[in-house]
């Protein structure tokens, strides 16, 4: 039996650090740690051979967190791996669960050959298989060589803007379960507020941001160009971060929504990706009844 413990840190490297002046993005390390924007997991394995040592049997448990810019995601994720005693072909099967994605599993099949092209040259064959499991010390050899385990288990949906520098913490939008309301369109907001549902602005992240755009005095009356550029990312934060902390049966209320406005775009996608939010109800104006037509179930 081998026991091994296994530790990666990451950050986000070649994405939207200072380049000093340089066309090509840089990679800053050292300052995502300092800023405590990297990410990390953390993995134990407990390995026992089977059948004479014809195969590896590993069980594992790893626990990981990223930074999703404005909070951090923790999450566990446990699983088994068996591999043939030569190393070149494993099974691995895995489960999870975080915050954002929910429940996961997964499950694969690998082949595990080294291919030198040199070897073609000298007329000989370009294969190679890897170190054995059982050579001593066990292990270590295949598993130093792997690369590290990152987990990129983020919804495109769920981040509008990736760093959403200065947002409040998700803890900040959230609302009672079963009170959590969405909307799009002219009177909708006032609709959910009039049910006795919890829109956005109503939590303290969303009073904050209304708050923080208010003060300025060109945000309401900006061109389309300036608040595309200077306000709406905000909102889109803001609306990502309540539809991550919605919890149980969802309202919305829709007239007439755009194809590309925030709720289909963002919130509805991230809704549906929210192990939280078991449904998701909507009602849409009809201006010729001028009553709500409904509910229409979106998850």
């Amino acid at each position: 039996m081998a026991v091994d413990l296994n530790f990666n840190y990451y950050s986000d490297s070649y994405v939207g650090y200072d380049s000093r002046g340089s066309v090509f993005p840089t990679f800053n390390l050292f300052g995502a740690i300092a800023n405590g924007t990297g990410n990390y997991d953390f993995e134990a394995g407990v390995s026992q051979p089977l059948f004479n040592r014809a195969y590896d049997l590993r069980l594992k448990v790893a626990g990981y967190e990223y930074d999703m810019g404005n909070s951090k995601v923790y999450g566990l994720r446990s699983g088994a791996d068996v591999t043939t005693a030569d190393g070149v072909f494993k099974v691995s099967a895995e489960f999870g669960n975080d915050r954002l994605t929910g429940q996961y599993g997964q499950v694969g099949a690998y082949v595990n050959i080294g291919f030198q092209a040199e070897n073609i040259v000298k007329g000989e064959s370009p294969f190679s298989k890897p170190e054995p499991i059982f050579r001593s010390p066990r292990n270590l050899r295949q598993m130093a060589s792997q690369p590290a385990k990152r987990n990129w288990r983020k919804p495109s949906a769920v981040i509008a803007n990736t760093k959403c520098q200065g947002m409040p913490d998700d803890s900040q939008f959230q609302t009672p379960e079963d009170k959590a309301c969405f909307w799009s369109g002219k009177t909708t907001m006032a609709e959910c507020i009039a049910r006795g549902y919890t829109v956005q602005t109503q939590t303290p992240g969303g009073s904050w941001v209304e708050n923080y755009i208010n003060s300025f005095p060109n945000s309401r009356t900006s061109t389309d160009d300036e608040y595309t550029r200077d306000f709406e990312p905000m909102w889109i934060c803001a609306s990502a971060a309540s539809a991550r902390m919605a919890m149980g049966t969802v309202r919305v209320f829709l007239n007439n929504p755009r194809a590309n406005s925030v709720f289909y775009t963002t919130e509805l996608p991230t809704l549906q990706s929210n192990s939280n939010v078991p449904e998701v109800w909507a009602y849409y104006w009809n201006s010729t009844t001028l009553t709500w037509d409904g509910p229409v179930k979106l998850k």
